[in-house]
């Protein structure tokens, strides 16, 4: 259901489902510049299956960075 929500919102590229302590994950490469964290946060919260986010640093200097995010999901 977090995938479904998260691949339904423009700018994001790829969303990977899986399990980290378990608990269900899904990491998600999106672009910064089309989509942001709050706005996928408020698509899986609309979905039902919003936990928690993990942001891990990028280096947003790279031309064509894109970001990972990593929602729980419950």
């Amino acid at each position: 259901m977090g995938k479904a929500a998260l691949e339904g919102l423009h700018g994001v590229k790829k969303v990977g489902k899986g399990f980290r302590g378990g608990k269900e994950i899904n990491t998600v490469i999106f672009d910064p510049g089309v989509v942001t964290v709050e706005k996928m946060v408020e698509a899986l919260t609309r979905a039902g299956t919003y936990r928690g986010t993990a942001i891990p640093p990028i280096d947003a200097s790279l031309p064509g960075a894109t970001e990972t995010a990593t929602f729980a999901l419950g």
